[in-house]
């Protein structure tokens, strides 16, 4: 078990109808995690679960940036399978947001800012990995397809469906540094490609590049 902290900094790339850029910055959730390993032979089982808390606020800002705040709780459990493979390790992982709480949403394109409660949007993931030791720390690279549900807002007790579900596939580039036994920095670099499954606000594709950096503290 442990906790997971970090901050990242992305760009966004709306590709269609036009082409708009915007940002994402700041600190991400915390992330308490548990996760366990089953040896079977061939190979591990592994299993765990991710309980994000959305302490902050999630800021759109009149420009089109945001903060990376989910302003919410989630709960993900997941479960995968990893195997030796050459000098590294190769496997794959599933994961499902069983529980995605309210999160609380304040949007500051209009005056004054407009503050509205969000449900929905539970995702569902796939991944496939490799990771290779190299001493001191690892490098792995990790392609990932996710599923997001469509969310719903609320205004001053009106509920409006904001359609806004998409596809995602991302590729990411890590190399954690184990510092000791409780302590692995966690520098990651990832792109995104992000599909939506209706026309949210005339934007149907766009793609994400960030870099993530974070801390895992074990205990």
């Amino acid at each position: 078990a442990g906790l997971t902290l970090g901050t990242d900094s992305q760009k966004l790339h709306d590709t269609t109808p036009a082409s708009v850029d915007t940002k994402q910055t700041g600190m991400l959730d915390p992330v308490l995690f548990f996760k366990g390993r089953y040896d079977l032979g061939a190979g591990w089982l592994r299993y765990g679960a991710n309980l994000t808390l959305g302490f902050q606020k999630h800021v759109n800002k009149s420009n089109g940036d945001s903060n990376l705040a989910s302003g919410g709780m989630t709960l993900t459990p997941w479960a995968g399978w990893e195997m030796a493979a050459g000098p590294g390790t190769f496997g794959a992982r599933l994961m499902l947001d069983l529980y995605k709480g309210e999160a609380s949403v304040s949007d500051e394109s209009t005056t004054p800012a407009t503050d509205s409660k969000t449900t929905g949007g539970a995702a569902f993931g796939l991944t496939a990995f490799y990771e290779m030791p190299m001493g001191m720390w690892d490098i792995g690279g990790a392609l990932t397809y996710q599923s997001d549900s469509s969310t719903k807002s609320k205004v001053a007790g009106v509920s409006t469906s904001n359609d806004d579900g998409a596809t995602n596939i991302m590729l990411e580039v890590y190399a954690p540094v184990h510092v000791n036994d409780m302590i692995t920095i966690l520098p990651t670099l990832h792109y995104t490609t992000v599909n939506y499954t209706s026309s949210l606000y005339g934007i149907t594709s766009g793609s994400e590049m960030g870099l993530d950096v974070g801390a895992r503290f074990t205990f």
